[in-house]
């Protein structure tokens, strides 16, 4: 009897083991087929496949968790690109007072903390406003003028585009080096222009079922509406924090 209740207890730990197996694979795989997903978009020959592919896996609420994590990696890069950048500040301040003779001047926290707090407005809750109002957009110029997709497609593959977009914002980390800024700022414009404007667009082509050209329009117009919003959006908001002119154009 022993014997047969340990086995019997055996089976039963097996059996929980591979159901919750079961259920993890169930759970993380439709977020690692979309990583993997985002990361073939990087790639101009395999872009237009991947995204064929992945509209057969539409998930709604799968792009708002995609879209909140692309936003939040973005903030993260763009903090350590700033934590970067003031070390390398601080470090020639340091030099040149070594040099020099003359005590090198302290940061002003108050002035941190407001730059903080303002790519963190400006990434997580302003940039996400405008990317669905973007989306909303789109989707309402595609549908007025001929087009037959899902909003849920167009929103999963956009966020397939915006977890690439912060992929290629690992060159934030570069832009603070000397030497290095200009290359990573020319690829980071780059890369960022072909998955906005190519990708992106393929993405609404293939969801509405246009030509390219047809959703290049109705892709750009919204673009330039965001994109001038966030300009006038981020100045007013350093405006308001007291960030100094010469640090928001840092």
């Amino acid at each position: 009897m022993p014997m047969q209740s340990g086995r019997k207890r055996s089976s039963e730990y097996a059996e929980a083991y591979r159901a919750f197996v079961s259920r993890w694979g169930a759970a993380v795989g439709p977020f690692a087929a979309s990583w993997d997903a985002a990361k073939g978009l990087l790639y101009p020959d395999r872009a237009e496949g991947v995204l064929k592919d992945s509209v057969k896996r539409t998930n709604l609420r799968l792009a708002l968790l995609i879209f909140g994590l692309a936003a939040l990696i973005t903030l993260l890069l763009a903090m350590l690109a700033m934590l970067e950048s003031l070390g390398l500040a601080q470090y020639t301040a340091d030099t040149m007072a070594e040099v020099t003779g003359i005590p090198a001047q302290a940061e002003d926290s108050t002035v941190l903390n407001a730059v903080a707090f303002h790519q963190a407005a400006m990434y997580i809750p302003i940039t996400l406003i405008l990317l669905a109002a973007h989306e909303l957009l789109v989707f309402g110029m595609a549908r007025a003028t001929g087009g037959t997709g899902r909003l849920d497609q167009q929103l999963y593959l956009s966020s397939l585009v915006s977890l690439s977009v912060a992929f290629v914002s690992v060159a934030y980390l570069v832009l603070p080096l000397p030497c290095l800024n200009v290359a990573a700022g020319v690829a980071l414009i780059i890369w960022s222009a072909y998955l906005v404007l190519y990708v992106n667009t393929k993405a609404y082509a293939l969801v509405h079922d246009l030509s390219f050209t047809h959703a290049f329009v109705i892709n750009v117009i919204p673009l330039v509406l965001r994109l001038t919003a966030i300009y006038f959006i981020s100045s007013a908001l350093a405006t308001e924090l007291g960030i100094p002119i010469s640090v928001q154009g840092a």
